[in-house]
């Protein structure tokens, strides 16, 4: 458990630390103040029950003389608002530590999902990659908050009850040391045992927590996402038993874990409140009925009253970080692994303002060598090429043969381990990467939509007040989708859908292409981009990109070699490398590999 602990002081800055340091002195400051509160109602009592205390007390004796009573009921009324006043500030004092320690806790929480967001963001394209999304997804928005308030928050009141039962217990053993060590004795007694008969049960059922979280993010996850094949394959009715399952189980984790913090209260309310009324019984036979055993009694009674849930909080708060104490390594492992490969101060602001990196002349790679983590064999090996700026070139290849490798090299996206990539002479690296960026346009093949407007998704992660509408219509324009968004319902305010569920894949593809150009890039990266389109609308939107080729470099990765034909240079990529290059009729006449993907095989081409 000490360990969970300094996992969690790991991975706070000072200024958090520096705040939970001033919410102990709180918590003893607020500990104080309820012993202030216990201890006015015993003399209240007593000045109730017995009015002759007033001459038999010294210390009533002199309180009186200091009052501005004169008379004993003006004094019974004077004593009654001191304890009003003693045991409101008290209560109050207390009710502001606990917003104080829950607010801290709260900012903690936001801080660490902030910062764990920006060490992902931070990563390089291959981080997410090699990772699942759903695990990403799952530290950020369920383990972090977990951690904060299944283990933090129940932490921070460990210390404040602690502090609270140390003082109530240092007041018995003042008023009688042999019964205020007895009571003490029974007290931990009681939480102790029970305590180690559950701890393997709860520390299993923080582990099976952890599962459930992570299996029912997953099975989500696949049945939303997959829908399509869920209702073709009908394996709704399988995704529901595996959802029900995986609830069941963790429901009953959880309830075992409730049961546990909550079962104690009943057995340690009784033994209290027993122990208060052989108190009584015991002192009215060996004293008698005095001024002293009422003060006694209740005195003892609101201890107990006070003891009771205090003791129960701290043996509830262990019980929840011997539960959850795992989930802060594992999230300080995250925070560790997040860190290995993340760029410094990486930049978050999305805004398309910002300096762009010049690019003039040439984009040259040489002698570049790319290998996917974990992988033996270079996905790029030894490559050397030269893109002129203001060009329409295309790489083509077969499957696996590296296109989309190159294409993530282009746009600093993945980072070589060798070789150099030149931008008009100058290299490429981490410090200059986001400026290069800011010049590169991209249309993926599978495009990614966000569940907003059509204008939203052109202009995506731009503020709504810095969006140009008379830019978002050139760029529909350009992308040969104008005329489908003004026919909309609600024209560029029409909603298409999670993940633009409501449009077909060639209209995805066009507002992808729509959303490269919004950004005026100097390179356009276009990648399998025109596949979901039909012919005519290809051709249109192919004669647009020639025309932008004269002020901007477009790179293209193709499989349909319609979309190359115009191209100022191809390069053919085989295993990682350059094997061929040239335009369209030079590599018809001199390659054997581009004859055959235009005309198919070989007896096809002497036909042709």
């Amino acid at each position: 458990m000490l360990d969970n602990i300094k996992a969690l002081f790991s991975m706070l800055n000072k200024q958090q630390k520096r705040r939970i340091y001033i919410l102990q002195v709180l918590f003893l400051i607020s500990a104080i103040a309820q012993i202030a509160t216990i201890g006015s109602i015993a003399p209240f009592i007593a000045l109730i029950s017995t009015p002759e205390i007033l001459e038999t007390s010294e210390a009533f004796a002199t309180v009186y003389a200091l009052s501005p009573a004169e008379s004993y009921y003006e004094f019974l009324i004077f004593y009654s608002a001191l304890v009003c006043v003693v045991i409101f500030f008290g209560n109050l004092l207390s009710a502001v530590v606990l917003w104080f320690s829950y607010r801290v806790t709260v900012d903690t929480g936001a801080q660490l999902q902030r910062r764990l967001f920006n060490q992902y963001m931070s990563n390089q394209f291959i981080y997410f990659m090699k990772n699942s999304g759903s695990h990403m997804i799952s530290k950020i928005g369920n383990q972090i908050p977990r951690m904060i308030y299944m283990v933090l928050q129940p932490l921070m009141q460990l210390i404040s009850q602690f502090f609270i039962v140390s003082l109530i217990i240092l007041t018995l053993f003042v008023v009688d040391p042999v019964l205020s060590i007895i009571t003490a004795i029974i007290v931990s007694a009681v939480y102790v045992v029970i305590f180690f008969t559950v701890r393997k049960k709860t520390v299993e059922a923080g582990e099976i927590t952890t599962y459930v979280n992570q299996k029912k993010l997953e099975i989500l996850q696949e049945s939303i996402k997959g829908i399509r094949d869920v209702k073709l394959l009908h394996v709704e009715k399988w995704y529901e038993e595996q959802l029900d399952d995986t609830t069941r189980m963790g429901l009953r984790a959880n309830s075992y874990v409730a049961l546990a913090g909550d079962l104690p209260r009943f057995i340690v309310e009784t033994i209290i409140f027993l122990a208060i009324v052989g108190l009584a019984l015991f002192l009215l036979i060996t004293e008698g009925s005095n001024t002293s055993i009422v003060q006694t009694l209740s005195f003892y009674a609101m201890a107990g009253y006070k003891i009771l849930p205090a003791a129960q909080t701290i043996y509830k708060s262990l019980t929840m970080l011997r539960t959850h104490g795992k989930v802060v390594n594992r999230v300080r492992d995250e925070f560790i692994d997040a860190a290995k490969d993340a760029v410094p101060d990486s930049e978050l602001n999305s805004s398309l303002s910002g300096e762009r990196l010049p690019f003039k002349q040439r984009f040259e790679m040489n002698n570049v060598v790319y290998a996917y983590p974990g992988e033996a064999q270079p996905a790029i090996k030894d490559l050397t090429m030269t893109i002129e700026a203001n060009s329409l070139v295309a790489f083509v290849g077969a499957s696996g043969a590296g296109k989309s490798t190159i294409a993530n090299l282009v746009c600093g996206l993945i980072s070589h381990k060798q070789g150099e990539i030149l931008l008009d002479g100058q290299p490429l690296t981490n410090d200059n990467v986001k400026a290069w960026q800011r010049n590169i346009g991209y249309v993926p093949q599978n495009v990614f939509l966000i569940n907003e407007s059509v204008a939203k998704n052109i202009t995506f992660g731009i503020p709504d007040d810095e969006i140009d509408l008379e830019r978002v219509k050139s760029a529909a324009q350009k992308a040969n989708i104008d005329g489908f968004i003004e026919g909309l319902s609600d024209g560029y305010d029409t909603v298409v859908g999670e993940n633009g569920d409501l449009l077909s894949g060639g209209q995805k593809q066009r507002l992808a292409i729509a959303r490269a150009l919004y950004k005026n890039p100097s390179v356009l990266i276009m990648d399998e981009a025109t596949s979901a389109l039909d012919n005519i609308t290809e051709r249109n939107i192919l004669a647009e990109i020639r025309k932008l080729s004269k002020s901007m470099t477009v790179i293209m990765i193709a499989h349909r070699l319609s979309t190359v034909e115009h191209c100022d240079n191809i390069f053919i990529l085989a295993d990682g490398n350059i094997t061929e290059q040239g335009t369209y009729n030079q590599l018809l006449e001199s390659s054997a590999y581009f004859k055959e993907l235009v005309y198919g095989k070989e007896e096809d081409a002497q036909q042709a």
